[in-house]
């Protein structure tokens, strides 16, 4: 598979420089942020309110939800490139398995063995249906109580 980031760029082309901030802080961090507070701060915003403000803004999942979709695009990419498996590979990473099992069901609607056999294409496919292409066309928008400037 290309370049996560790349393929995320040119799937979501409305996303700002901070929405692209925290896609590839995400993609870096394999989908773990960490506290709110500090990713925000990672990327450039004040705390988790204003992230979580600006993903909305930009028609992104959650932080949480949005983690979790760039987690699971990892592990199939893992598979697909090493054959390893998701049990394996959360043991050598000291994680529990189970609920990377239940994060891919959660998110997919489909058990780690579909979304494995679907591939990493269609886990990126479900994401960027996911994401709304129309939310960040308002925010530049003028309001209805403000009149609009005329060209004369």
């Amino acid at each position: 598979m290309p370049d996560l980031a790349v393929l995320l760029n040119v799937g979501l082309p409305w996303i700002s420089a901070v929405g692209r901030n925290v896609l590839l802080l995400l993609i870096k961090r394999h989908g773990y942020p960490g506290p709110a507070d500090a990713f925000a701060a990672a990327v450039g915003l004040r705390n988790r309110y204003q992230l979580s403000r600006a993903l909305q803004r930009e028609g992104l999942p959650g932080l949480e939800e949005l983690a979790g979709w760039i987690r699971v695009l990892t592990w199939v990419t893992v598979w697909e490139n090493s054959g390893m498996p998701l049990s394996r590979s959360a043991l050598s990473a000291l994680r529990d398995p189970s609920p990377m099992f239940r994060l891919v069901e959660r998110l997919t609607g489909q058990t780690w063995t579909q979304v494995r056999a679907l591939g990493s294409d269609w886990v990126l496919l479900q994401l960027l249906d996911r994401c709304r292409r129309d939310a960040g066309l308002g925010a530049s928008a003028p309001d209805e109580d403000e009149p609009s400037q005329v060209a004369s």
